[in-house]
């Protein structure tokens, strides 16, 4: 998850990768933060000029998400999972490290929680828009 977005920024950003078809998409599944404040602000910038497209993945009680919890951001389009409840979805959503303390914090973070979560029947209609039907209707 953390090198995902480390290289969609790079290349979205980077005038060496000029001619590669944009917007530069990524999708990550449990994602620890990545960067600080200027960080966050060039990759809202690069995405609100449609150079990049970021669907970040959470999980209810996955600790990896919220680390390091001081002076780093989540970046993108956020889709939440949660047991038995519909996904949120927010734009650069973020959450507190106490949000997501349990006694399961590394359990939560596997893939099959995230699956099972996210590829339910409630959640149809929110994973069936593609990246930029997600994009105008939640930022």
């Amino acid at each position: 998850g953390a090198l995902t977005q480390l290289l969609a920024f790079a290349l979205a950003g980077s005038k060496e990768s000029a001619d590669l078809p944009k917007p530069i998409i990524a999708v990550s599944y449990a994602s620890p933060r990545v960067g600080n404040k200027g960080y966050l602000e060039k990759y809202k910038q690069l995405e609100k000029e449609g150079l990049l497209r970021h669907i970040r993945v959470s999980n209810q009680g996955d600790i990896v998400t919220v680390s390091p919890s001081m002076g780093f951001y989540q970046t993108g389009l956020n889709i939440h999972v949660a047991e038995g409840k519909e996904v949120e979805i927010g734009y650069c959503k973020d959450r507190s490290l106490m949000s997501q303390l349990n006694t399961n914090a590394l359990g939560n973070h596997g893939l099959p929680t995230y699956h099972g979560r996210l590829f339910i029947s409630r959640n149809t209609t929110a994973i069936s828009m593609d990246i930029e039907e997600l994009y105008k209707k939640y930022t």
